[in-house]
């Protein structure tokens, strides 16, 4: 199968999210990626983008999952997997505490528990059945970023993928073995887990050199895409 290929939109101006995004899926474009830009308006972007796309994959590249209530992202997250028709990504910030971990567990109960009370350290809250439900099952993807053993551990442990920033299709490959090796550990394999790059390759080419290493997705800019196309 060949690698997917996403495009980010951290870098972009606002203004031209929209017609880089139908620009992209013209290209044969899998999938949207919202950088850290946006802010606390994320999730309404990508409603606006999800809208005005057929069939592109939405995601956050970092978002900042542990700074809110995790009741409220639960929430918005799966209104917006549901109104996309099951479309979402979830890339989080490497946040890399306690809180970060917590807020991940409460969401993925808030989306598959028939209701969830929760008493954390960082969180808490009465019994709640959280509706609408995720149309994506048992919840949309979450990505999780970093390079560290930690937050490969963290990735290997809680996420359904992994956010690689920096690297080159020969640098990737020792650390996409030291997470697979943490995911036996963790006893995540289920062919779930999906392995992200943000990467500007040269050519097609080197296409076949980040899929050969065991990349499922690349997220490029825009110029990189037109200059594959």
């Amino acid at each position: 199968m060949p690698i997917a290929l996403g495009l980010a939109l951290d870098e972009a101006d606002p203004a031209l999210w929209l017609e880089q995004a139908l620009e992209a899926e013209a290209y044969g474009c899998e999938s949207i990626w919202l950088g850290p830009g946006a802010g606390d308006d994320s999730f309404a972007v990508l409603a606006r983008l999800a809208a005005s796309t057929a069939r592109m994959r939405i995601g956050t590249l970092a978002h900042a999952l542990a700074l809110r209530h995790p009741l409220v992202s639960a929430r918005e997250i799966a209104a917006l997997d549901r109104d996309s028709g099951g479309r979402v990504e979830i890339g989080l910030a490497d946040a890399g505490d306690a809180a970060l971990a917590e807020a991940i567990t409460v969401c993925k109960k808030l989306w598959s528990d028939p209701s969830v009370e929760h008493r954390g350290a960082c969180f808490a809250f009465d019994e709640i059945a959280l509706e609408p439900r995720p149309a994506q099952k048992p919840w949309p993807r979450i990505h999780l970023g970093g390079e560290s053993d930690a937050a490969l551990n963290r990735a290997a442990r809680m996420g359904d993928g992994w956010l690689a920033i920096g690297h080159t299709p020969a640098s990737i490959v020792a650390r996409l073995a030291f997470l697979r090796a943490r995911r036996v550990d963790a006893e995540t394999i289920d062919g779930r887990f999906q392995v992200s790059a943000r990467a500007e390759p040269h050519d097609r080419a080197e296409l076949e050199q980040w899929r050969a290493a065991g990349v499922d997705r690349l997220i490029l800019s825009l110029t990189t895409l037109r200059r594959l196309r």
